[in-house]
């Protein structure tokens, strides 16, 4: 468990960049230390700004808001409002639907905030990295009328087969899952729990960018594919960039990889505002 966590920070944890004058940092939408997000705002803010969601990843049970902080701050400067929030951690007390409750309220939060920046307040664009990948697509599908798109950089996808159970105990990772689903593995097909965790379940016509490395040993590019196979199948609009050779940072830990990935983002998010 140790080596998977130390591979994550690795892949997730970038330099800080700096601050703008019109951030706002440390906002809390709830009551617990980790229900807190900073606002990243735009030189030039109105109502036909896009506003993003981001959710940083980190197994459901570690990392903060500085996992993703230089990405968030990066699509700011690329005139887009981004929120980037924290959540609290899967635990044998909170699964699912705690964790999906507090990006629920978080963006609830950012609504409450966009009079007095003046951004719109409604129809938000949701992006996660890993874990937060996994809400990401969690909360645009369970939200789809309030979500104008979803982006999964390397997001698992299902919990649900007996393929999926097997390689989530090589990774150390079958607690977390459960703790996450309310429910255990056991021998056999896995029961309706892991099915409600599987955003491919859940699908709704909600445009869809996939961002996925062919060498993640973490999260399988497999996941891509067949979630790309879901999206055409509900006549969803979607796309998958495969960034060759890339591990489960799926190319953000690189300058060149980075802007490319961001590039696509913010033409997906354009292109859906």
């Amino acid at each position: 468990m140790k080596s998977i966590r130390n591979l994550i920070l690795l892949f997730l944890i970038l330099p800080l960049t700096g601050f703008s004058q019109k951030d706002v940092l440390k906002i809390a939408y709830g009551n617990e230390p980790q229900q807190i997000l900073d606002l990243f705002l735009p030189a030039n803010v109105s109502d036909k700004t896009p506003v993003a969601i981001f959710i940083h990843g980190g197994a459901w049970s570690l990392g903060d808001r500085y996992y993703t902080d230089s990405h968030a701050k990066k699509l700011r400067d690329r005139g887009i409002v981004v929120a980037n929030i924290e959540y609290r951690y899967v635990s044998p007390t909170l699964d699912h639907k705690g964790l999906e409750k507090d990006v629920s309220d978080a963006i609830a939060k950012v609504k409450s905030l966009s009079p007095e920046y003046n951004f719109r307040n409604s129809a938000y664009h949701i992006i996660g990295i890993s874990a937060g990948a996994h809400l990401a697509l969690m909360q645009a599908y369970l939200h789809p009328s309030e979500t104008k798109s979803v982006t999964s950089i390397c997001g698992p996808v299902r919990f649900n087969t007996e393929e999926s159970r097997d390689f989530i105990a090589k990774l150390g990772l079958s607690k977390t899952i459960e703790m996450l689903a309310g429910s255990r593995y056991a021998n056999g097909k896995p029961d309706t729990k892991f099915t409600d965790i599987s955003p491919y379940s859940i699908v709704k016509k909600v445009p869809t960018l996939l961002i996925h490395g062919t060498k993640d040993e973490l999260v399988l590019y497999s996941n891509a594919m067949f979630m790309k196979e879901v999206l055409e199948k509900h006549h969803v609009e979607n796309k998958l960039i495969t960034i060759e050779g890339a591990g489960h940072s799926a190319g953000m830990d690189k300058p060149e990889s980075e802007a490319k990935n961001l590039d696509e983002i913010e033409k997906w998010i354009r292109k859906y505002d």
